[in-house]
């Protein structure tokens, strides 16, 4: 026989209803959390890849430039010629081309030390590269040599340009340890696409 019946309740829906705020939150933490973290690393890896960028241009720039003057070295110039001849041939344009060469450098070599003929070499080139006008490209052409190449608008000003280097270095002598001032001087041929020769060679 039944004596009594107890019976417990409590409405469970506010309980259910904190538990549904407490999970909406947890999702909203979570989210921000990974929208967060996605943000950082594609900020991270952007820059990463920026960089990585960068540094392959500058290696690959580096094979292209003579270390001592920063000019474009031998093979980069050869190619740099070749395509302005063509570009000059396509157009029906002239290319102006100087070969500039330090005097006795050998001689200075031997003497002085390779030190010394660096620090000739150097001033040559800076002095090239004050005087040339926008658009003439200077290189390194060979141990002792700097090959120039002017566009059409520009073969009429190299020879001026390197007349004012040869004058400007009238002004300039180099002394190394206990010698006398050494004058440097330089030799210069400068010749025309297309009267003097129609390839690079």
């Amino acid at each position: 026989a039944v004596r009594g019946v107890v019976v417990m309740w409590r409405d469970a829906v506010p309980i259910l209803a904190r538990l549904a705020d407490v999970r909406r939150d947890v999702v909203l933490v979570t989210l921000s959390a990974a929208a967060i973290a996605a943000a950082l690393l594609f900020l991270i890896f952007r820059a990463a890849q920026a960089r990585l960028t960068r540094q392959t241009v500058e290696l690959v720039e580096s094979t292209r430039r003579d270390p001592l003057t920063g000019s474009l070295n031998h093979g980069a110039l050869v190619a740099h010629l070749a395509d302005e001849i063509e570009r000059a041939r396509l157009a029906g344009l002239p290319l102006g081309v100087a070969l500039v060469d330090v005097d006795n450098f050998r001689l200075l070599n031997d003497n002085h030390g390779h030190d010394a003929g660096d620090h000739a070499l150097v001033a040559v080139h800076d002095l090239l590269s004050a005087h040339l006008p926008d658009g003439v490209v200077i290189g390194r052409y060979g141990p002792d040599e700097f090959l120039l190449v002017a566009p059409a608008g520009k073969v009429a000003e190299l020879e001026p340009a390197i007349d004012g280097v040869r004058t400007a270095l009238a002004d300039l002598s180099l002394q190394f340890e206990t010698t006398e001032r050494l004058p440097v001087t330089i030799s210069a041929g400068l010749s025309t696409y297309p009267d003097h020769g129609s390839s690079v060679t």
